[in-house]
């Protein structure tokens, strides 16, 4: 763990006052933008956040990332214990599906450093999802999502 944070699940969440890096919608009861939660980088930086040095599939090299695990993201957007699905979608419209049991089992990873700096879009960010090299999704390249705008989840 980098920061254990200072928001948790159940804590509302201001509008965010930086740009807008990611947007939650759908089964999701913590809102603070009509139907939806948008974060910003600082809002993301605010929760608890982890670094997972990890085999980076298209660098092909070992890399360190900091981020939200995505299932405490999820807590903090209050996504139900009965949620089945998370569909993500980038900035590029590229769209990757996961099950929650996924989601609950791979750690995957919000990040949103690598090597210790924000990644920036022309540099797969502001924000992407991430695997431990533990992980069984993490041997599928498709499923590392960058450039991650949008999560809905039902």
């Amino acid at each position: 763990m980098v920061n254990p944070g200072t928001v948790a699940a159940g804590q509302e969440l201001a509008k965010p006052k930086g740009e807008v890096v990611l947007t939650l919608s759908g089964a999701i009861g913590n809102r603070n933008q009509g139907k939806k939660l948008a974060l910003d980088l600082a809002s993301l930086e605010r929760m608890r956040t982890v670094r997972l040095q990890t085999s980076e599939p298209f660098l092909k090299r070992k890399v360190t990332f900091e981020g939200v695990l995505l299932s405490d993201l999820l807590a903090v957007a209050d996504a139900p214990a009965s949620a089945k699905k998370v569909y993500m979608t980038a900035l590029d419209d590229y769209k990757v599906d996961f099950t929650m049991a996924d989601v609950r089992s791979s750690k995957m990873l919000v990040a949103t450093k690598i090597d210790g700096e924000h990644m920036k879009v022309d540099r797969a960010g502001p924000t992407r999802i991430v695997f431990p090299d533990d992980s069984t999704l993490e041997r599928n390249p498709d499923l590392w999502i960058w450039s991650l705008s949008t999560i809905r989840v039902s």
